[in-house]
């Protein structure tokens, strides 16, 4: 994944990142969620670490429906391709050059 292809799709999501919410903020649950999927957890109600709340979970697990796969339950689901290297992307850093300014 390029820096101009992570651009594209994350400016195309409908987020409103300013005041009490930004955008590291975001892509750091992201991250987290992400990496939960790739490694099949599975998650209900109960949000490991208690990290989110569970409407805080399901809001940005459903910003990431192009990153996951569902099959027959959303709490059972896996990493598509793109997600997959979304989460490579999120765990290089290299997310971090087009967010320099808030850093």
């Amino acid at each position: 994944m390029t820096e101009e292809q992570f651009e594209h799709w994350y400016y195309q999501l409908n987020l409103l990142t300013y005041g009490e919410l930004d955008d590291l903020q975001v892509l750091e649950a992201f991250t987290i969620i992400l990496q939960w999927k790739a490694d099949s957890v599975f998650i209900s109600e109960d949000i490991p670490g208690g990290i989110f709340t569970v409407t805080e979970y399901w809001l940005f697990l459903s910003l990431l429906s192009e990153c996951i796969e569902y099959g027959t339950s959303p709490r059972g689901a896996w990493l598509t391709d793109f997600g997959k290297e979304l989460l490579d992307f999120l765990k290089s850093g290299k997310h971090l050059a087009v967010f320099k300014e808030q850093l």
